[in-house]
């Protein structure tokens, strides 16, 4: 069992977590002005729906970086967006597309695993492990990475404001 804390106070993970759902869920509010402005809340079934359209973004995502598809990453990735390579160095939305489109980045090969989504009001955050094969420049690679991408609902979708990620060893 992991514990939070410092000191001589501890929280149970276990213990936080019903309260952090039920802060979640109480949250995750939509207004309905048909009703004089009263929030009601989301129901399950509506959270499910919303996580997995953002899953269905980040497997759009994926498939936009296997074909090498400039235009659906340009219709993805939002105009501030900001992520990290797996060496730290800053990325930002047109120096990714500039790699794509002038053929410096060529996947060959791209798969996903332990794909997990979580939606927070108008906030998802996507993680999960991609395994990428291809070449950059002249330099083959072949890595796998873990990553965190935050997506932000706007103009009625969602779009990839950051991300980070990972190297893993194998």
């Amino acid at each position: 069992m992991a514990t939070f804390g410092s000191g001589m106070r501890e929280i149970r993970r276990d213990a936080v977590r019903p309260i952090l759902l039920a802060a979640i869920l109480g949250s995750a509010l939509k207004k309905n002005d048909r009703h004089g402005g009263r929030a009601e809340p989301l129901t399950f079934e509506a959270i499910l729906s919303t996580e997995t359209s953002l899953l269905e973004t980040a497997r759009r995502l994926a498939e936009a970086e296997r074909q090498g598809d400039v235009r659906a990453l340009d219709a993805l990735m939002a105009a501030d967006y900001t992520g990290y390579d797996p060496a730290g160095r800053p990325r930002d939305r047109s120096s990714v597309i500039r790699a794509y489109a002038e053929g410096g980045v060529r996947v060959t090969a791209l798969a996903q695993s332990e794909l997990r989504a979580r939606v927070l009001g108008e906030i998802g955050l996507v993680t999960g492990v991609s395994a990428f094969q291809g070449r950059q420049g002249e330099e083959c690679f072949d890595f796998t990475l873990r990553f965190l991408d935050v997506y932000a609902w706007r103009e009625g979708r969602w779009q990839l404001v950051a991300s980070q990620a990972t190297r893993l060893p194998w």
